[in-house]
């Protein structure tokens, strides 16, 4: 699963339940690029 993957399902999460406040579990594998996601949840989160 790519980073943009990742974006996409948070969105389309956000998009279809947007009072929710969910929890995002990761097995901080090296698949994921910290410092991006983090700047993606941030500004996800502000909209």
């Amino acid at each position: 699963m790519t980073e943009a993957d990742v974006e996409t399902i948070m969105q389309r999460a956000r998009e279809k339940h947007p009072n929710a406040r969910p929890r995002i579990i990761s097995d901080n594998g090296p698949q994921f690029i910290a410092r991006d996601f983090k700047t993606f949840i941030r500004t996800a989160d502000t909209h």
